[in-house]
């Protein structure tokens, strides 16, 4: 590939279609035959198709996260100041920082998920998964989202961060906004308000309840800590704290959702599972290459760089396609299809670099616990007839709204 002609298209297609949320994946094939890496016009920027060179960038240390800028650029071009307190908590994330910043805040939350205490935490997720599935003979049916998929992780981090779990339900309805919020370009004056009114409750709320934590073994207990002696503001503590929620809880949702459903329709390798479950832990890393629960990743150039023969300005903006990444038929023999058996399985749902996911190992273990249970719960596995699965309308956050399932004869 020339450096002085790399590929151009005027737009991308649409990527809010029913077509597109229903599988995105062909519309990804489709911009891939052009070229791995092409440049669109139409916002300008650059779209990566391929898994080497979304690996590359995201491994290089002139890629920086997008920060939030052009959002942020966005509201306040239309709306002035009147959104400042949504920006404040939601630009401190650390998924969305740099240096020195970025390692500032990492090293304080990764102390705290250690291979110890992801074990530790692994009697209370088979716990919950245990107690939830034993709603699947309830006369409401049983709907995977609404009844494990998304439960589950809302405890656990509950826990990890001391909220009492009768809140849970409230984090998972705030989580929601925050994630339709960061994964759209919605701006809608209503939704704008919403979601902020929703966060400046959530910060509240985790305020008092770090306030009642001081001195405690909690994760927030740790990180008021780090407040006194100012390696951390109180509102990146609160900023940091919310992220953990909304991460922990909403893509290991679509982990379990995404990959149950992919498994329903590959009878053949719930099968498989059934008959060895030793199979698990390669099945998570392959349902998270095969529907990725994050399906973007955006960085901005910070120093030249070349990736797979193209040189990219400072200044330029790169949308990494991870969901389309890990179908890159050059990686993945026959990509489109589930393989539980596929070895290895260097997927990028986890992102890789500086910013390679903190709970990657919280997620993988409590998506292999509740494909464990759900094999006990459901030995044959099917979607319910009546029910249509139906995916959010989130280009970046891939995840169902509900899924019912059903037992087959």
């Amino acid at each position: 590939m020339s450096t002085s002609e790399p590929p151009v298209i005027e737009c991308l297609p649409p990527f809010n279609t029913a077509e597109y949320f229903a599988d995105p994946y062909p519309t990804f094939a489709a911009i891939r035959e052009v070229a791995p890496m092409v440049r669109v016009e139409l916002p300008p920027h650059w779209f990566v198709t391929g898994h080497a060179e979304g690996n590359s960038v995201l491994r290089h240390a002139g890629a920086k996260a997008e920060g939030f800028a052009r959002r942020q650029r966005a509201i306040r071009s239309r709306y002035g100041d009147d959104f400042d307190p949504l920006i404040e908590l939601v630009r401190l994330q650390m998924v969305l920082m740099n240096a020195p910043d970025h390692p500032r805040v990492r090293r304080a939350l990764q102390a705290v998920f250690t291979p110890r205490a992801i074990e530790d935490m692994r009697p209370l997720v088979q716990r919950v998964v245990r107690e939830r599935l034993a709603a699947v003979d309830a006369a409401d049916g049983f709907d995977l989202i609404r009844d494990l998929a998304s439960p589950l992780p809302a405890i656990v981090v509950a826990t990890l961060l001391g909220v009492p779990e009768q809140d849970t339900p409230r984090f998972v309805r705030w989580s929601s906004e925050l994630v339709e919020f960061v994964g759209t370009t919605r701006s809608d004056l209503a939704h704008l308000g919403r979601v902020q009114a929703d966060m400046i409750e959530w910060s509240e709320f985790f305020k008092e309840l770090a306030n009642h934590e001081r001195g405690g073994e909690t994760i927030l207990a740790r990180l008021v800590g780090l407040t006194e002696t100012d390696q951390l503001s109180w509102t990146e503590l609160v900023s940091n704290a919310i992220f953990l929620m909304a991460a922990g809880h909403e893509t290991t949702t679509s982990l379990i959702g995404n990959g149950t459903l992919a498994l329903s329709r590959a009878p053949s390798q719930w099968a498989r599972l059934r008959d060895d479950r030793r199979l698990v832990r390669h099945a998570v890393e392959e349902l998270l290459r095969y529907d990725a629960p994050v399906q973007f990743a955006w960085r901005v150039v910070s120093e030249p760089m070349t990736i797979g023969g193209v040189e990219l300005p400072i200044g330029d903006m790169v949308n990494v396609g991870v969901g389309a990444a890990n179908r890159d038929p050059l990686v993945f023999a026959q990509p489109d299809r589930l393989d539980i058996d596929r070895r290895p399985d260097e997927h990028l749902a986890f992102a890789q670099g500086a910013h390679y996911c903190l709970g990657a190992a919280l997620a993988r273990m409590e998506g292999q616990e509740a494909f464990i249970g759900l094999l006990d719960a459901f030995p044959t596995l099917a979607v319910d007839g009546i029910d249509v699965p139906r995916f959010r309308r989130n280009p970046t956050f891939r995840g169902l709204e509900s899924l019912r399932l059903s037992r087959t004869c």
